[in-house]
């Protein structure tokens, strides 16, 4: 324990004590404080030089049997390799039911880890074929049930969503040939991400996972018109099998956005039925370039593009979300400028096309302003 937060227990303590003595809390409730102030008193050293030393025994077993690889029987590698698993998940559970979270965050970490190792292990050990996919799906089928149903620290809740993310997508790349000969490619982009809206409706045991999945869900969603109705790539002219794709995800992604947005009991009454709407129009007014021949940068999209986001902003607003609306003003502005630009064509050539689309941003941010004012801020 550092100077600086025992010089601030004692502060804490003697407030305590004033406090106390004024009246303004009761016995009852000062003894708790001292309590709470008293047993963390001294933890934190102890905790980092125990952390440190097993990071150092770690790494010296990790010389010590690479160095000694090749003359290691493979039952025994993998036999102490499964051992320590085992350990590593019952002392992450003791540590958890005790109450002793950065130490079973820890462990879980560790764990998670050493499983992804396991599983290499033994595809190396028996000459297994595979790719990163299989190995990130291994690990996902054994590390998630301990992972949503001990893990709480936002560190392992990103670790493990980054390789949720990246076995999704090397499930879609590793199968995009057979997906659009299928006509359902985007299908499966806009599943995958009403797949992680829908994990917010899980049991209420895993705790801070549904708000994290809630969250990356939405993004995604409201990623997916973003992206395809920015404006770049053009898409040119649509290919028959490009169109059916595109209609499938239309109409499919709506339906699958909606399902997963109604998976929610919260979700299903008036007050959110506009962003209900919103959300599951996002997968169809993605496949909008796809659908309209020449439509990549147009008008078209443009509109579509701000209207959507308008539209969010609004609701963002209402909801006392001004982060959000925020990013929608800032998403309008930027995209009313590049379709101003691409408007202008040659009066870029003396300038007089940045500086009628600055006034133009400045207009749409004034406009916003004054919807902001007009909206009112909700407490």
């Amino acid at each position: 324990m550092t100077a600086r937060s025992a010089l601030g227990r004692r502060l804490v303590l003697a407030r305590v004590a004033a406090w106390e003595e004024a009246g303004v809390v009761d016995a009852g409730t000062a003894a708790r404080i001292r309590a709470f102030e008293g047993a963390g008193a001294g933890s934190a050293l102890p905790l980092a030089l125990v952390l440190l030393g097993a990071f150092a025994v770690a790494l010296g077993l990790a010389a010590i049997v690479s160095a000694n690889w090749e003359d290691i029987p493979v039952r025994a590698k993998l036999g102490t390799h499964v051992a320590a698993n085992l350990a590593g998940g019952v002392a992450a559970w003791r540590w958890w039911a005790a109450g002793r979270t950065a130490r079973a965050e820890g462990a879980l970490l560790l764990l998670s880890a050493s499983t992804l190792l396991l599983i290499a292990h033994v595809g190396q050990s028996f000459q297994l074929q595979g790719d990163t996919t299989g190995l990130l799906g291994g690990w996902l089928l054994l590390a998630s049930p301990f992972t949503l149903l001990l893990a709480r620290g936002a560190l392992h809740r990103w670790l493990w969503t980054l390789g949720l993310l990246a076995w999704l997508l090397g499930i879609i790349g590793d199968n995009s040939a057979w997906l659009e000969e299928r006509r359902v490619f985007w299908l499966s982009v806009t599943a995958a991400a009403a797949g992680l809206y829908a994990l917010r409706a899980l049991p209420a045991a895993v705790g801070p996972w549904r708000a994290h999945f809630a969250g990356l869900g939405q993004a995604a969603l409201l990623a997916l018109p973003t992206l395809m109705l920015a404006g770049f790539p053009d898409f040119g002219e649509t290919t028959a099998r490009e169109w059916q794709d595109a209609a499938v995800a239309a109409v499919g992604g709506a339906a699958l956005a909606l399902a997963a947005r109604l998976a929610v009991a919260e979700d299903r009454g008036p007050a959110g039925r506009r962003w209900t709407l919103l959300l599951a129009a996002a997968p169809a007014l993605a496949m909008v370039p796809f659908l309209t021949e020449g439509a990549g940068g147009g008008v078209l999209t443009a509109a579509l593009f701000a209207g959507f986001w308008l539209l969010a902003g609004r609701e963002a607003l209402a909801a006392g979300r001004p982060g959000l609306w925020n990013l929608a003003v800032g998403l309008v502005a930027a995209r009313a400028f590049v379709v101003f630009l691409d408007a202008a064509g040659g009066l870029m050539a003396t300038g007089f096309g940045l500086v009628v689309g600055g006034l133009v941003v400045i207009a749409l941010g004034a406009a916003a302003r004054r919807f902001m004012v007009r909206g009112g801020t909700p407490a």
